[in-house]
């Protein structure tokens, strides 16, 4: 019985835990393309390389090849770290061979990290990329890599915003747990 009875319990926790998710606060508006490539460093037109064998949450870096860099100038290769495939309010790390925009701040000389200014930030779908262009008042395509500079150069540093509608995150599962335990409860009392 006791055994069943621990069995249960991690049975429950288990479940409680791959629930947990991100419930971001009342009036929370994601923030646009727009505003993500206002608040960067760099902007990249990227194509994803398969994550590393030995990048696992929380924290993946994965290497990219640049495109076109709509702000900032740069490599044709980055590292880019700060995607976590963890339900906790982060940007999944995209598929290999994707072609996504990138919002990131340079940490090294060939090295960036997501600008992860609010949940879920840092990245943005190919569908955006005539939004950032006028958010970046681009008429062309933007810059080759390795045409400037051999080297990531930021033309300003990442910044936060002022002030967001309620960016506080509150972690959904609470009555998920609260139920599953009344259960676990009610079962021990058996």
């Amino acid at each position: 019985m006791a055994a069943c009875f621990a069995r249960s319990v991690l049975l429950q926790l288990l479940l409680v835990s791959s629930a947990q998710g991100c419930k971001p606060g009342p009036g929370w508006v994601m923030p646009t393309a727009s505003e993500q490539a206002g608040h960067a460093g760099i902007v990249v037109v990227a194509v994803a390389h398969a994550v590393p064998a030995e990048s696992f949450p929380p924290g993946l870096t994965m290497n990219v090849t640049v495109e076109r860099y709509l702000k900032g100038c740069g490599p044709a290769q980055l590292e880019l770290s700060g995607f976590d495939s963890r339900p906790a309010c982060s940007v999944d790390p995209p598929a290999e061979n994707e072609r996504f925009l990138a919002f990131a701040c340079a940490t090294c000389i060939n090295s960036a990290s997501l600008n992860g200014f609010d949940i879920h930030t840092g990245t943005a779908s190919m569908r955006d990329l005539e939004e950032v262009r006028r958010a970046l008042g681009l008429s062309g395509d933007g810059t080759p890599p390795d045409s400037c500079n051999p080297y990531l150069e930021e033309p300003s540093a990442c910044t936060e915003p002022e002030e967001r509608p309620s960016t506080s995150v509150a972690y959904a599962p609470l009555p998920l747990f609260v139920s599953i335990m009344a259960r676990v409860m009610a079962f021990a009392m058996q």
